[in-house]
Parts: C-alpha cells; structure tokens; sequence
C-alpha cells in the first residue's frame, strides 16, 4: 500500500517518478523509501509468466567458439518493425540452427600509438571505432563492440598476460591490431590481421597515407583487408567527418578523469557536449548516442531510477538509431533503458536483437539473463557467461563512463569474491518477498522477510518491509515498535527516520512527523519523497508559505515530478492564486496527458478565473 502523499488522491503515471540518493550502509540491492505501487516495482521484483523456451539444452553455452545465445524473442516498443525483424530472427534460428548463423568475429584491439603521434590518441579510438563499425555491417564478419574489448585493456596497453586472457575468455576467430605514427601530414599506418588458433597466413599491411579527410582514409584502410574480397563494400560510407570535429569529439569522449555524475564538472562536460553536437551535425549519431549514455547515468546516479530522464535518452538513442538502423551498441543500450524502467519483456526483445547483430555482445547477454525470468536464477546462465564476454569489477569500475555499470548491484552474486555457485539465498527470499509485498499477500510474504532477516541480520531492508507490512494491516502501534527498534539498529537509516515520521502522521501526531520528516531530509536532502511528505504535512498544519517553498523547490529541482507539481496546483488553489494554479496543474497535464481527474481540475480553476475577470 502507498501512502497518501498526495492532498487530493489521482492516479499518476508511474514512470514520472524521480531519484533519491542509496545508502551503502543499509543494503546490498534497491531500497525504496515508501512502499511502491506494483507498476514502481524493482525490477527483480516484476513477475512474468511468459514461458522461456530454447532450441537447444537449458545451457545455452559450451565455451566453443560457435556458440552464441539462442535468446527467445518478445515484441519491443520501438514498434512493429523491431517485432518483425525480431521474429525473423527468432525463426531462423529454429530453422537453422546456430552454426550457420555466426559469422567469424574479429575484436580490433585499441590502436597504438607512436611517437612522434603521441597526444594524437583520438585518431587511434577513430580508427578502432569505425573499423569496428564496418567489419559488423560485413556479411562474413562481425565485430565485438570497441567498449567491449576496451574492458579488457586499460590505458591502451596490451601486455601478453592480459591479451592472452581475453582470447581464452573471448574467443574472436581473428583480431586486427593497428600502429600509427603521424609526420607532417602523413600518416604511416601498420596493420596485422591474424586468425587466432588456426595456421592461416597473418593478411598485413604498412602504408604512409595522405591525412587528407577521414572518408578517403578509411576507404584506403578497409580497401587493404578487402582487396580479396571484391563483394566486401563500406555501408553507411562516405560520413561527412572532419578532422576537425573528430579530434574535438573523441578528445571530450576520452577525457579522464570523468567528473562525478551530476557535479559542476559533470555539468560541464554535458554542456560541452550540447556544443560539439551544435559544431558539427555530420557526428549527431554519435553523439546522440553520447547524450543518451549521459542521461541514463544521470537517471541512475541514484536509485531508484529517475524515469523521465531514461525517457530522455530513449528519445535521444531514437535519433542515433534513426542514422544508423543497424547497431549491436544502440539495441543493448535500448535494452538497459527498458531494464532500468522495468519493461523486462522489451529489454529481452532489444538483447535478442542486439546479440544476433554482433554475437558475443555480453551486456545483451547480461541484461537478457536479468530480464529471464521471475527469479535471479532463472538467466544464471546468460549473465555468467556475458560477464566473461563483459567483465565488471564493483571494486574497480571503468575510468571512462559506462552506463551499464548500473547493473552491478543487481549483478552482485554473480560478481567476483562471490564463491557460490548459484545466487544467494538471501536475494531468492528477498526477491520472493517483494513480489508477495506488491501484490498485497502480506501474510505469505512475512515469512520470506523473516527468514532473509534471519539469513542477513546486519542489512535493515528485510525488517523495514516487516514493519512496513504492519502499516499496510492497520497495526501502527506494532509498526512504530518495530521502527524504533530497527532506528536503534541503524540510526543512519534514513528510510527508517520517514517511515516512522508516517506513523506518526497517520496517528494525527503532525508535530512529531514533522520532526522526523525534517530529520529524514536532513539525513538525504536531495530525497524527493521527503520533501513531498513534509510539504503535505505542512499543508494540512496550515503552514501554506513554507509548504509553497518546499514544492517550488522541488519542482524546480525535479521539473518532470507529476506529483509534485500537482500538489503545488492544489496550494496555488488554496491560497487563491488561480493563475500559478493554472500553470501548475497544466504541466501536469504535459507531463500527464492521460489523467482526466487533472483535466477536469484544470478547467475547474480556468472556469474559475473567467468569473473572476467578468466580475
């Protein structure tokens, strides 16, 4: 059961709900701070009943290097020709069967760079890039993603040790290795294309080439491993680059370190962005496809997730793909957007996709097994095989930005230091439990909490849902019992403090709701439920000036919050200013085009005002 934050009760859009920053103290995984309606469940928590079949065996990995997964498709909101395509896709693989599908995989390692080039890195990420990006559009290759093998290698160094792990892990038939040295303007460029595990001759290269304009360079390059495969042909070729726009991009995308997410330099850098998108239109693709890796980072830089700014980078990912339809990153960044907003069923689709476009895509295989099923291990197999495709480390993240990074708290068994070989039994309960919770089976759902208790006494989620469940039977005194000795336990807690400070309301004690409400937002003063809590409770104490400041500030700080801009309508109303009001309610209706009750509002206040001007 939720709380009735609002003054006046209306159904809202479950996707316009902002962040709150997490406390690592409290809990390994989500932890929300007022009980969720079903649809504003964690997404571990979203059953599905849809049934998961494959054309081979339960494991859909045997570590060869014909192996790719054969991941069942469900239809995705990008429309009806995502579905279609997905559906071919999902036929052919019944029909054929995989080893006629896969095309030999080549990783093209990051670019080395030699003297007298240094400080001219950018045109090495360019090369590895692009050439990336062609061998995928290639009939007989594919290509892992650059930011899939750059897990593999940092600063740009391939030592022995660390290539060697990545060709076992991997498995690429071949890889591409570039060095490149600048002079004047001419670039002297060597290149090896090497068949690994068979005795195929090396195909190499070395030329000095004209450092004319982008187009004609990677013609030359790509010319140099084609000329024997006259059918081979760039697709989505000649670009339009300059070098000008290019070293201005990948100099802003490569920059380290990488400002803290919503900083004054996090700020910058998106600002930067906003220009170079501006400067130079011929690299809006990828630079949309920047912006919306921005946004999801920012949406997720505190969880939950906050939903309109994912909608944000759908619509900017939208853009990116609109230039470029086939793109294995693009699909896997759709289907991180659908995970993080709880579309389990749409994520599968866009990893499906993403994956028969370039096998070995790890973070599809990632997201798909996430998305499997209703338990954490139902997908046990895809995600511990895309994580040796796609390694995360929680203890060392990558120093560039990475958006699926987000995962990895919902990746926690699987990571390493986790010696189990199958998810902890504490996530299973915890998982069975919410899913309980949601659905309003309190009773059958207690029990699961209790024993995740018993199982992990030091993190305060699973007694905070048990008190929470008194709440929703109508057992305050029970629930205020169990809060205050869950506060004892964990005194930083500070989805406890507002907990307790709802008790209270609901009680009729305002004053100590207030004290607690103010404590809570002391505790985490960016919490938007906090500040709604404390601005309703302030409302009906008559406290109508600092209530007002309370919702100003938060609509200003979270400018997509239905709510909160509805309950500033409604204080507008109040305190008869019928015009702010109006506005109010009206971005409501923007953000809210569906919901009737804030319509008829609406034109309550416009019919308001209309008697007021004819008096």
């Amino acid at each position: 059961m939720f709380p009735p934050a609002l003054i006046l009760p209306i159904p809202t859009n479950p996707r316009q709900i902002p962040h709150r920053k997490k406390d690592p103290k409290t809990n390994l995984r989500r932890l929300p701070i007022l009980p969720p309606p079903a649809s504003e469940a964690r997404l571990s928590q979203v059953p599905t009943n849809i049934p998961i079949k494959t054309n081979k065996s339960s494991a859909p990995f045997n570590g060869s290097t014909n192996s790719v997964s054969l991941i069942p498709l469900k239809y995705n909101s990008s429309g009806l020709l995502t579905f279609v395509k997905a559906l071919v896709l999902l036929i052919f693989i019944s029909a054929s069967g995989l080893e006629g599908r896969e095309r030999d995989l080549i990783a093209v390692l990051p670019a080395e760079v030699l003297y007298p080039a240094r400080g001219k890195e950018w045109i090495g990420h360019f090369l590895q890039d692009e050439l990336s990006r062609q061998f995928q559009l290639q009939k007989n290759y594919s290509a892992l993603s650059p930011r899939e093998t750059n897990r593999w290698f940092h600063d740009d160094e391939l030592d022995k040790g660390r290539r060697q792990n990545f060709l076992e892990s991997v498995k690429p038939q071949w890889t591409l290795k570039l060095e490149l040295q600048l002079v004047l303007k001419q670039l002297s460029l060597t290149g090896s294309l090497k068949h690994v595990g068979k005795n195929i001759p090396v195909r190499s290269f070395k030329k000095i080439l004209p450092f004319e304009n982008p187009d004609s360079l990677l013609q030359q390059v790509l010319n140099s491993f084609f000329k024997k495969e006259p059918k081979q042909e760039l697709l989505y070729h000649p670009q339009g680059f300059s070098w000008k726009g290019l070293e201005a991009v990948y100099s802003w995308k490569h920059q380290i370190p990488v400002p803290s997410v919503n900083s004054e330099g996090w700020n910058t850098r998106s600002e930067e962005l906003e220009i170079l998108l501006a400067d130079f239109p011929a690299l809006a693709e990828r630079l949309h496809y920047e912006k919306a890796v921005i946004l999801i980072m920012q949406a997720s830089a505190s969880l939950p997730v906050y939903v309109p700014t994912l909608n944000h980078a759908e619509t900017e990912l939208k853009h990116a793909l609109s230039m470029r339809p086939e793109s294995s990153d693009y699909h896997t960044l759709f289907s991180l957007i659908y995970y993080l907003r709880q579309e389990k069923m749409h994520a599968k689709a866009e990893a499906v996709i993403a994956n028969a476009e370039n096998p070995r895509n790890g973070r599809a295989l990632i997201l798909y097994g996430l998305s499997i099923g209703r338990k954490a291990k139902d997908g046990d197999a895809y995600i511990r095989q895309g994580l040796i495709w796609y390694p995360m480390n929680r203890e060392a993240p990558s120093v560039y930005p990475d958006p699926f990074e987000v995962l990895i708290p919902d990746l926690a068994p699987w990571l390493v230091g986790n010696r189990s070989s199958d998810p902890p039994q504490y996530q299973q309960l915890m998982d069975e439990a919410r899913e309980l919770y949601i659905h309003g089976e309190w009773k059958k759902s207690k029990r699961f909490f209790e024993d995740a208790w018993a199982l992990e006494p030091e993190l305060s989620e699973a007694p905070l849902y048990l008190a929470r469940i008194k709440i929703a039977e109508k057992d305050l005194k029970g629930a205020m019992k169990s809060l205050n000795n869950l506060r004892k336990r964990f005194p930083e807690d500070a989805a406890t403090v507002l907990f307790q400070g709802y008790v209270y309301e609901l009680l009729k004690k305002f004053g100590n709701a207030e004290i607690l409400y103010r404590k809570s937002l002391e505790m985490e003063p960016e919490n938007h439920r906090a500040m709604l809590r404390l601005s309703t409770l302030l409302i009906k104490t008559g406290k109508y000036e600092e209530a007002r400041s309370f919702l100003e500030s938060l609509t200003r700080k979270y400018p997509d919050y239905t709510v909160g801009w509805w309950n500033l309508g409604l204080l507008y109303q109040k305190i008869d200013e019928l015009e702010s009001a109006e506005q109010a309610l009206e971005e409501v209706v923007r953000l809210d085009p569906a919901n009737t009750r804030v319509q008829a509002q609406l034109e309550h206040i416009r019919e308001e005002l209309e008697r007021n001007i004819s008096q």
